[in-house]
């Protein structure tokens, strides 16, 4: 962090310096500006952002998709996410997909999963990409 000109505590992986609700440590994860505010999202084949997430309902066919870019070699553990419900801490579980993974250059990656779900049984669905050191 300290390569982006940040010291001290706001230097810190859980620091928000620039008080824009990103975190160090998601910039860093998700190839975004560490100098600045940065809160934008991956657009649709982008190399940085945090993780675009969308669903595609459809009644038995539809579909979760979360794109994101991930680090390689770093050693960081990206470990997205669903739940059906915000208000209980414990509702979120691993995507169970595998997904398709696009290489973009000799440090970065693109992750895309598309999950299936049913949004007639589940109406609401929400998604993240937890980011942690090994």
């Amino acid at each position: 962090m300290t390569t982006a000109g940040l010291t001290g505590p706001n230097a810190a992986l859980d620091a928000t310096p620039h008080h824009d609700g990103v975190e160090n440590l998601l910039k860093y994860a998700f190839n975004m500006n560490l100098s600045g505010p940065d809160s934008a999202t991956m657009p649709t084949g982008g190399g940085s952002g945090l993780p675009g997430i969308t669903t595609q309902p459809n009644g038995a066919s539809s579909v979760f998709r979360f794109a994101f870019v991930c680090r390689i070699g770093s050693g960081l553990i990206y470990t997205p996410q669903k739940s059906s419900d915000l208000t209980l801490l414990n509702s979120w579980v691993p995507l169970a997909d595998t997904p398709s993974v696009i290489p973009i250059d000799a440090t970065w990656e693109r992750v895309i999963y598309e999950e299936p779900y049913n949004a007639t049984l589940i109406p609401r669905c929400f998604g993240r990409v937890a980011v942690s050191l090994p």
